[in-house]
């Protein structure tokens, strides 16, 4: 914060050893003030209307800014979004432009920098190089351009969560088109590179050895390397190792046109679940801390596999108090889909199903999930009223359990005699109507049974 040393001068007034104070949000020069005062000056950067405050309490003491100051980071996106709608992207500047964007987003590291505003214009920068790139198929994406929107893509993932929510997905949706771009060129082999919070790993592979055997990567536990081998689906025994893996498999291949000789491979791993929100009304569930995105460059849409692509996750079954995944008990996969929430997108479980293994240890659990497509892919985990497993109790308090007790005895004793009413007065059992009831209150019978039995009997989930 802007605030001087504390200087109690004759006059009593609040003043500072040092009339200037200086750092990232600029240079201001500080009057002297008396108690009960507020001194504010316009921000030196960011947008207009912006105001840094300190004020002199009654001790005679500066209190810190009541408001902070963008940085100098701030001002330079801004310079940024102004030189590319003075001179919007080319392919000759389309390096220097990532760079610039790439060093100004590992800068914003305050919350006044990683701002809503900011991160649009971060956007809109990439979705001109998008643009760019794929309106220029004979141009080669250089590798600088690619690692430096990726790094952008990995460093905006500390930005506070409300402020992706609007934009995470989009600049996802368009690096993939960027990776997958560079990935088809022809002189390209192979890419692997590593982020704080995400990994990519490319590799163009000869078509016929995939239809033959298909290909795994998994991502290993002790390190972040990502390996691939054509053994298929990793057995249980192998899975305690893995974080997660994937298999791909030899009949996603056979459908590809006979023309393509080989076939790119993009392997994405985000270590955190901020551009991929849970959205909408998906109240009470989280996301595994691990997805895994893939895409096949094969020039066609793949759905509707014969064979599922097969994953295995490594989640924990017991977190610690400020974890999301104490005692969960139910799992779905699901895949993202960038279109849903009105372009926002959504986890949603469709053409993905799941299945658990018991893992080696009581704190992770070993999820397989078989998907007939590709994008992206986690496990959602069901964490609603289980936040605090101990703090829950499932019995209801004395006075409840009476009275919804005697309300069932006093419902199956009407329907009860309904039903013996029913069976024994020949007039009422010879209408057509009367086997109508009695089927209704057998049905009302046997649900008020069950409930009142399995009422406090949660702890089997499968059963409920």
């Amino acid at each position: 914060p802007l605030v001087g040393t504390q200087n109690i001068s004759e006059k009593g007034f609040c003043s500072c050893d040092l009339s200037v104070t200086s750092n990232n949000s600029g240079i201001y020069d500080w009057p002297e003030g008396v108690p009960g005062q507020n001194i504010s000056q316009m921000c030196q950067y960011g947008i207009i209307g912006q105001y840094i405050t300190r004020y002199c309490d009654d001790n005679l003491t500066w209190r810190e800014d009541a408001s902070k100051c963008p940085t100098v980071v701030t001002d330079q996106i801004n310079q940024l979004n102004s030189a590319i709608k003075n001179q919007t992207v080319k392919t000759y500047n389309i390096i220097n432009i990532s760079t610039q964007l790439q060093k100004v987003v590992s800068q914003a590291t305050t919350m006044v920098d990683q701002s809503a505003s900011n991160l649009a214009i971060v956007t809109s920068v990439i979705s001109q190089i998008s643009i760019v790139t794929l309106s220029s198929p004979d141009v080669p994406v250089s590798n600088n351009t690619l690692i430096n929107v990726f790094s952008v893509l990995s460093n905006i993932q500390t930005w506070p969560s409300m402020v992706l929510n609007s934009s995470g997905s989009v600049i996802v949706n368009l690096f993939e088109k960027i990776a997958t771009q560079y990935v088809q060129q022809v002189n390209f082999t192979f890419l692997d590179f590593t982020q704080d919070k995400a990994r990519i790993v490319a590799q163009r592979i000869s078509l016929l050895t995939l239809v033959k055997a298909g290909i795994g990567f998994s991502t290993e536990s002790s390190s972040d390397q990502i390996s691939a081998n054509s053994s298929g689906v990793p057995t249980m025994s192998s899975l305690p190792k893995l974080k997660a893996s994937v298999h791909l498999p030899p009949s996603l291949f056979s459908s590809i046109l006979s023309n393509i000789t080989d076939v790119g491979i993009i392997i994405t791993v985000y270590k955190t679940v901020s551009l991929f929100p849970v959205m909408d009304s998906m109240g009470g569930v989280s996301v595994s801390p691990l997805i895994i995105g893939i895409t096949v460059t094969t020039g066609q849409q793949i759905r509707n596999l014969t064979n599922p692509v097969v994953f295995n996750f490594s989640i924990p079954n017991a977190v610690s108090s400020n974890g999301t995944f104490s005692n969960v008990l139910n799992y779905t996969c699901a895949s993202w889909d960038f279109k849903a929430s009105g372009g926002m997108g959504n986890w949603i479980p469709d053409g993905c199903y799941t299945s658990q293994m018991n893992g080696t240890e009581n704190t992770t659990i070993q999820i397989q999930c078989r998907c007939f497509h590709l994008t992206n892919f986690a496990v959602l985990v069901d964490i609603s009223e289980r936040i605090s497993p101990h703090n829950i109790s499932n019995t209801p308090s004395p006075v409840i359990d009476i009275i919804y007790t005697i309300g069932i005895a006093l419902s199956l004793f009407g329907l009860v005699t309904t039903v013996i009413t029913h069976l024994i007065i020949k007039e009422i059992r010879q209408k057509d109507v009367s086997k109508y009831h009695i089927q209704l209150c057998c049905a009302l019978i046997g649900m008020l049974l069950v409930f009142r039995i399995g009422i406090n009997r949660t702890e089997h989930f499968g059963g409920c």
